[in-house]
């Protein structure tokens, strides 16, 4: 019975030991609508062409991404974390749909940093920004990969049109809304796509980690293959 409350302890001393980053930079672009957004750049000491956008769950912020920062760092991936509007520095009222016009604001500056090829950037999002990444990436063809952690909803087969490229889902069994939501994804997604159930009822990036193990490294390792 204690160990879904372990597993969240675990998980919130990850995030808080963290240490800062020396390949970090604050940044901030300018929404459609005047708000400032607000992210964090993470260089890894040799940084390839490859780049992820990483979006958060409802209720949380960029720092959520702490512990998988190493990870993708250290694969030689550059790394956007970003607080989606409503939450974090950025501020303002939540808003899906000029959240989805914010990510792409993301994705253009992402490409626009030196030594960033177009077509070898992904999305690593949680809840709610693994639903506004699949909708992101779906629309942009040289977008070649998304994590989605825990997404929710119904998705049309455009959405899930992934051809030529990776879509990966991770949801807890008993997570019911995003489980019902991936397991029917797994009939109409096209392209390279995994389905990963995990034991348990943890939402957002919670769901990556199961008692002593964690599955930082397939996350990694999908969008190493995919990008």
């Amino acid at each position: 019975m204690y160990r879904p409350f372990l597993r969240l302890v675990c998980l919130f001393a990850l995030i808080t030991s963290a240490p800062a980053l020396a390949g970090s930079r604050e940044v901030s672009i300018q929404a459609a609508d005047g708000l400032a957004l607000k992210g964090t750049w993470h260089e890894p000491e040799k940084p390839g062409e490859r780049a992820v956008l990483l979006m958060h769950a409802m209720f949380s912020n960029r720092g959520a991404w702490a512990p998988l920062l190493p990870e993708l760092l250290g694969a030689g991936f550059r790394v956007l974390t970003v607080d989606l509007r409503g939450y974090g520095e950025t501020g303002g009222v939540l808003d899906v749909p000029a959240a989805l016009a914010d990510a792409r604001g993301w994705l253009a500056w992402m490409r626009q940093q030196g030594g960033v090829a177009r077509d070898r950037v992904g999305v690593l999002g949680a809840s709610l920004g693994g639903n506004v990444g699949i909708q992101l990436c779906a629309a942009d063809p040289q977008c070649g990969a998304v994590v989605a952690l825990s997404p929710s909803g119904n998705f049309s087969e455009a959405m899930l049109d992934f051809s030529g490229r990776g879509l990966m889902v991770f949801a807890a069994a008993n997570d019911g809304n995003s489980a019902r939501a991936v397991r029917a994804m797994a009939s109409s997604a096209q392209g390279d796509f995994a389905l990963r159930l995990v034991e348990g009822s943890a939402h957002g990036i919670p769901a990556l980690f199961d008692g002593e193990r964690n599955r930082l490294g397939e996350v990694r390792d999908w969008l190493d293959q995919h990008l």
